[in-house]
């Protein structure tokens, strides 16, 4: 990268920074520094005595509100997702109540009916958690481009959003599914 001098009477307003590197502790070299710049020079204003660390957060805090305020979305579009997975699911297993009558009738049993329940629930899921995990890794690159200093290949969110996402769906279709086969099968044939 090229660079330009300009002396510091040329810019009144930036002040001067000097920066120490110590193998001991920071903080107490801080006063070291300001008696030592007083005798060379009283008049000289030593202020704003900060550790490199101190700096770094400081300039990185409005990237650091950022990135927290889109994980909190993020867990908010997570949760979002669970309950409507669950809704869905939900209306699709009462809508079947009569077919649950139905097979119960016929001799099926409660595990069978529950166990064919989730299958059906959970094909449309993991389909859509097939597509989901592909597309994230697709996007990957881009997303590693926009953002510096941050894995784009999580492990644990790779495994944290699906896995959450598939037990909704297996509360989803199991809990409704269980609650329909303790319903007597001739109320279930009754009611439409």
């Amino acid at each position: 990268m090229p660079h330009i001098y300009f002396s510091i009477y040329q810019f009144s307003s930036r002040t001067l920074g000097l920066v120490v590197r110590s193998p001991g502790d920071p903080t107490a070299l801080g006063e070291e520094m300001r008696r030592s710049i007083q005798a060379v020079d009283p008049s000289l204003p030593v202020f704003g005595v900060r550790t490199f660390s101190s700096v770094l957060s400081a300039s990185m805090s409005p990237h650091r509100f950022s990135a927290q305020l889109m994980g909190g979305f993020a867990g908010l579009a997570l949760l979002l997702a669970a309950i409507g997975i669950y809704g869905v699911l939900a209306y699709f297993v009462g809508q079947r109540v009569r077919e649950i009558g139905v097979r119960m009738a016929l001799g099926a049993s409660p595990g069978e009916v529950v166990g064919m329940v989730l299958l059906q629930g959970m094909y449309p899921i993991l389909a859509g958690t097939a597509v989901g995990l592909v597309g994230s890794f697709a996007c990957s690159r881009l997303l590693g481009q926009l953002v510096y200093g941050v894995s784009t290949v999580d492990p644990a969110v790779y495994v944290a959003v699906p896995v959450s996402l598939l037990i909704a769906a297996l509360l989803a279709s199991y809990i409704p599914a269980w609650r329909a086969t303790r319903i007597d099968p001739m109320i279930a044939l009754r009611c439409e």
